[in-house]
């Protein structure tokens, strides 16, 4: 499915707007389908969108302009849970591009999950 605009894009058409992308694991590094995150904007228009993880466990954000966003998790994959204590990220893009996540650069960011007991849905 194509990126829609991001409504503080389409008001600020010279802003070149980048790519958020980070993975979601579980504690072996197996990939984790089906989590749901919400990336919202910081700014009056409260703006916000929502991406889940494939199957190789990748987000994506697209469109996203410079400027603050808060990400949470709200739901992991079947078989699968987060800490909700720990699934709320601070993002910030800069006017060059720049991505970093709780101040660490996007390519040092993921998002790791633990396997729920025994559930027979859930590759070992």
């Amino acid at each position: 499915m194509p990126c829609k605009p991001c409504i503080c894009c389409s008001k600020r058409p010279e802003i070149n707007a980048v790519t958020i992308t980070f993975r979601v694991l579980d504690n072996d590094g197996c990939p984790i389908c089906g989590a749901l995150f919400r990336l919202e904007c910081d700014c009056e228009c409260c703006m916000y969108i929502h991406a889940i993880s494939n199957k190789n466990g990748c987000v994506s954000f697209c469109n996203v302009c410079p400027g603050t966003y808060n990400l949470e998790q709200l739901a992991s994959g079947c078989g699968y849970e987060f800490d909700e204590d720990d699934a709320l990220y601070e993002v910030t893009v800069s006017r060059s591009g720049n991505i970093r996540i709780n101040d660490r650069v996007i390519n040092c960011f993921t998002v790791y999950n633990t396997r729920c007991g025994d559930d027979p849905n859930v590759p070992t």
